[in-house]
């Protein structure tokens, strides 16, 4: 969620929505495809052992020094590098997300009595039966529940259905 990619992850509503300048979508699209195949070239271009991919990883190694007759902006070297070196940061959030959208669909059904689970901390008792959330969405995000109260609750629902 970092504001520099914006233009990037919310192309898809300004395109919905008409929010942006046609030129500024059409710019955006453009830049996203060249940095999905300049990703793609670099994966498979080898510098010995190494892959420029690989490379570009390094910490102090920036897109420039391995490609300087690159025809990308400023702007889009940048995204690449950035895409690039936090790959594997970026996929464990998206994890993190797929594993939250799942719990938004794991309904909490009605006759599930939050005081008759003793594996569940006094406090998280209260909370749930005060808010009643009608998914484990909403219950990770009531203060003062911990993940351990949703996966407790998780199973329960899950061996009573």
């Amino acid at each position: 969620m970092r504001q520099d990619n914006a233009r990037y992850r919310l192309l898809a509503a300004a395109d919905r929505l008409g929010v942006a300048a046609a030129d500024y979508r059409a710019e955006t699209r453009e830049w996203a495809v060249a940095i999905a195949g300049e990703t793609e070239r670099l994966r498979g271009v080898r510098a010995g052992e190494r892959t420029l991919l690989e490379l570009l990883r390094r910490p102090g190694t920036d897109y420039r020094a391995l490609c300087p007759e690159s025809g990308l902006s400023d702007e889009a070297v940048a995204e690449l590098d950035f895409r690039v070196k936090y790959e594997g940061y970026i996929q464990q959030e998206e994890r993190l997300v797929a594993r939250a959208r799942a719990m938004d669909d794991l309904a909490i059904p009605a006759w599930l009595d939050y005081a008759a689970i003793p594996a569940l901390r006094r406090e998280a008792r209260e909370k749930l039966g005060q808010i009643r959330p009608a998914n484990l969405g909403q219950a990770l995000r009531i203060p003062g529940l911990s993940p351990a109260d949703v996966a407790v609750l998780s199973v329960v629902i899950k061996r009573r259905t």
